[in-house]
């Protein structure tokens, strides 16, 4: 499945990461803007600053992927995201 999303937060990216990364996953630093997370089924990019983008493909459940973003709540911040099955089929979508 496709993810995208914009996240809107005062947080510097690096903090926002850290904080949006599960802790299965992968974090990479690819430059400043921008950063990889990777794990067992997720493969995303996130870059930007203040209206951060973030984008890729997860192979997880729904369920799991709901727990996720429920995380997100901890956070001063704002999102949509939208998982795709493919590029029209939208499936779910979260917004804060």
């Amino acid at each position: 499945m496709k993810l995208f999303a914009t996240l809107y937060s005062a947080m510097p990216l690096e903090q926002l990461v850290e904080r949006i990364c599960c802790a299965q996953w992968r974090c990479e630093k690819v430059s400043d803007n921008e950063f990889s997370l990777q794990g067992a089924g997720v493969q995303l990019t996130v870059e930007g600053s203040g209206d951060v983008l973030m984008f890729g493909e997860v192979q997880l459940e729904l369920s799991e992927i709901d727990l996720w973003v429920a995380s997100f709540s901890e956070l001063r911040l704002s999102y949509n995201i939208d998982i795709h099955a493919d590029e029209a089929r939208l499936i779910r979508r979260y917004q804060q």
